[in-house]
């Protein structure tokens, strides 16, 4: 498959003190797509303004590689993108390597919805397939039969054990800083947000759960995308906590969801280390 390259320069933004933050890792792979389209198919603004297609984010994930990588170890983060389109092209799924030097520091997945756009202005989509002749741009080995449910099966597989350690839940506005151009949610930002939702558990209890959340690295997050939240929706973040019968670091469950409403959004599912690792 082909791929595309890029490289950073390392700032102290971009990590937090135990490792590279994901809302880092998430740009880089939104930028990551963008320069694969440019590179291989059509600019994404030429994408929505030419052709009458966007995309929606379904599903994204990320996997750290152990020890994990801190500011001061590298001054270059090399970002790899490769892209695959399921068989009838109404998803694409692109897989991206982090690498500090020729150190592999994180893996990264991002799957996402083909839609058609039916007003210019607004943005209104529907669920659709790529164009034919775009479809036709990828390479042979690049067009295969993909299962977009399976992040969400692996998350759901991770050790949960029985004994429910914390919950928790928080609430916010969803403002332009949380959203993208069409004034939808960024998929970058509502995952910042959970972590912000895990985070904030260690300023209201002093449970040993409480304290996981901001003293262990993040091993494996996997996000599913269910429906769209707007511009100055209540946004409720409903969080579980789990702590694995094997030894494993827990698992924090997050459900997102209009404050008004019972359906969930987003689901996202961070495990982190054990405290003693």
């Amino acid at each position: 498959m082909r791929q595309v390259e890029f490289t950073q320069p390392v700032t102290t933004t971009q990590f937090s003190p135990l490792q590279l933050r994901p809302r880092t890792l998430l740009g880089w792979m939104s930028d990551g797509f963008a320069r694969w389209l440019a590179a291989n198919l059509v600019p994404f603004p030429a994408l929505i303004a030419e052709h009458g297609t966007a995309v929606v984010v379904q599903s994204v994930g990320i996997d750290y590689v152990a020890p994990d990588l801190r500011f001061d170890e590298s001054e270059w983060i090399t970002v790899r993108c490769t892209m695959s389109a399921d068989l009838t092209g109404d998803r694409l799924w692109m897989w991206v390597d982090y690498l500090a030097t020729d150190r592999l520091a994180a893996r990264g997945t991002l799957i996402v919805r083909v839609v058609r756009l039916g007003e210019k202005d607004s943005l209104a989509a529907r669920p659709g397939s790529l164009p034919g002749h775009l479809l036709a741009r990828f390479a042979p080995g690049e067009i295969r039969e993909l299962d977009a449910r399976q992040p969400a099966r692996d998350a759901k597989s991770w050790p949960s054990g029985k004994y429910l350690a914390l919950t928790s839940s928080w609430s916010t506005v969803l403002c332009r800083s949380h959203c993208e151009v069409a004034d939808q949610w960024s998929f970058i930002e509502m995952v910042e947000l959970v972590t912000h939702a895990r985070e904030s558990m260690f300023t209201v209890d002093a449970s040993e759960a409480a304290r996981h959340a901001v003293a262990a690295p993040l091993r494996s997050l996997r996000a599913v995308f269910r429906r769209p939240m707007f511009l100055f929706d209540e946004c409720k973040v409903d969080t579980t906590v789990h702590t694995p019968d094997n030894g494993d670091g827990p698992v924090f469950h997050h459900e997102v969801r209009r404050a008004d409403r019972d359906s969930v959004h987003l689901s996202v599912w961070e495990q982190l280390d054990p405290l003693d690792t």
